[in-house]
């Protein structure tokens, strides 16, 4: 991912209401319960999809909806690596979500969305991928800090004994989608150098120079 790509990310970050993608989903999935709560849809922070949690009428069973920003949605070979990774980490005893096939028996299905939020109605729309996965029991990790931007240590361990077990289940793992310069890889660290004109610190921007 370049950063044309991650700037495009955050531009096309859908804009979507509870009550639009409710809709859409009951047409594209069958879900136990006769399907989900409209009250339970709750949002969960992400940096450019758009996440809620929600749980059927009989609250037995609960899912993360997410529809992925324009980039992504572009890209079926990531989309079809993340689904695969997600059954090899529970195939490897990992918890993860599981993708729950649309009634068409795909990983995902699109949606047409505004381009941007407010734009007028006769603007041609863009198509967003929109999943449905298995939510994963557990407490979030940037709701449990004691003090803003500070965690326990106990939960700091609990997060690295995951991580390292995900990242062993994971090394196992292949997939033609997953072959992707992203600007994020710590591998690539050096393409940041592009961007510390942005750092307004001195201070900081020198330590990131050196």
């Amino acid at each position: 991912m370049s950063l044309e790509d991650e700037t495009r990310r955050q531009v096309e970050k859908p804009h979507c209401t509870p009550q639009t993608l409710l809709s859409f989903i009951q047409l594209t999935y069958t879900l136990p319960d006769n399907g989900l709560d409209p009250a339970s849809l709750t949002p969960l922070s992400s940096h450019d999809d758009l996440n809620f949690r929600a749980h059927t009428t009989t609250s037995l069973h609960a899912y993360v909806l997410k529809i992925h920003n324009g980039v992504a949605s572009q890209n079926p070979a990531l989309l079809a690596a993340q689904s695969a990774a997600m059954r090899h980490l529970n195939a490897h005893g990992v918890p993860a979500p599981a993708p729950v096939t649309t009634t068409a028996g795909a990983d995902w299905a699109f949606i047409g969305l505004p381009p941007r939020e407010g734009a007028p109605p006769g603007e041609c729309s863009r198509r967003y991928a929109v999943r449905v996965m298995t939510w994963v029991d557990g407490e979030i990790a940037a709701e449990e800090s004691e003090r803003p931007g500070e965690h326990a240590p106990a939960l700091l361990r609990a997060v690295g004994g995951f991580v390292g077990r995900m990242s062993n289940a994971l090394a196992s793992f292949a997939h033609p989608g997953t072959a992707r310069r992203h600007l994020r890889d710590v591998a690539n660290a050096l393409s940041f150098r592009e961007l510390l004109p942005f750092v307004e610190n001195p201070s900081r921007r020198a330590m990131a120079e050196s």
